[in-house]
């Protein structure tokens, strides 16, 4: 963002600077897409291996470009040219596959792949709850397909074993304090997931904290958010309420299926044989 017109000691200025096409050149990939249209002997082709390894410091040498006496049509007719291209955000034109270009895209692409409510309330429970595996291994993605025609399919991320959380590991040790920063201290065991590590980083404020402060209860301001009958209704309003899921209070869930202890015992039984005599030879 621009400074301020007032000048201050206190504070660390930053100069923009446009780098040339050799400089982009030595740190990132030119980005191409899929040559098309007829083929021209005397164009600029390149050719792409996705597996090329990965080099922090430059190109990661996956782009190449293929010399003009190497050119010929059957390779172009096969599809293994590319071209150069650029890709514009918010008004900002890339030409290569920089960090910042990186971070423009999943900014400006997330809501076309994910569901940016379940993913946030993903990301708040996992959080809160310290779900270990939950964003790796233990994540899954459903989709019902795209939402408009044509479009990319939509994922909404689920749980789908949740036994690493609140602090203990798969076979009920507790493992970490009640306190912990999860995101910020690497707490989970895919602490260096891209997809995770970007949303946190790149839409915190714009999907994160809303939804950690609409399942609080609280509105933008902090205010608490009540019904009609001044009662809350979030799912996290208090440690009380979040317990009463767990014991299956049909009251709160507004399930018929948890009404009696039969649902109970069978969760506990699971619990018992799945996590506790494993761990205690005298349960």
């Amino acid at each position: 963002m621009c400074a301020d017109d007032k000048f201050s000691g206190a504070i660390d200025y930053y100069k923009f600077t446009s780098l040339d096409a050799n400089a982009l050149n030595n740190l990132a990939d030119p980005l191409i897409a899929p040559a098309s249209g007829t083929f021209n002997p005397a164009a600029e082709y390149y050719t792409f291996n996705g597996a090329a390894a990965i080099n922090p410091n430059g190109p990661t040498g996956a782009v190449v470009k293929v010399p003009s006496d190497k050119i010929n049509e059957n390779d172009f007719n096969a599809g293994k040219y590319y071209v150069k291209q650029s890709v514009t955000f918010n008004n900002i034109e890339f030409t290569h596959d920089t960090k910042e270009y990186r971070a423009a895209k999943f900014v400006n692409e997330f809501t076309k792949h994910l569901d940016p409510e379940y993913a946030a309330a993903y990301f708040v429970m996992t959080e809160v709850m310290e779900c270990y595996d939950s964003r790796g291994k233990n994540c899954m993605m459903a989709s019902w397909g795209p939402h408009e025609e044509g479009g990319d399919y939509i994922w909404y991320p689920v749980f789908y074993d949740i036994d690493t959380q609140l602090g203990i590991n798969n076979t009920g040790i507790p493992s970490f304090t009640f306190n912990v920063d999860a995101t910020e201290a690497n707490n989970f065991s895919t602490s260096d997931s891209i997809l995770w590590n970007n949303m946190y980083k790149l839409l915190k404020n714009t999907y994160i904290v809303p939804k950690y402060k609409n399942l609080r209860g609280w509105d933008s301001s902090f205010k608490k958010l009540t019904d009609k009958y001044g009662e809350s209704t979030a799912p996290l309003q208090s440690v009380d309420y979040i317990e009463k899921w767990y014991t299956f209070d049909p009251e709160i869930t507004n399930n018929i299926a948890c009404r009696g202890v039969r649902p109970l015992i069978a969760t506990n039984l699971d619990m018992y044989f799945k996590y506790i005599t494993i761990t205690n030879p005298k349960a």
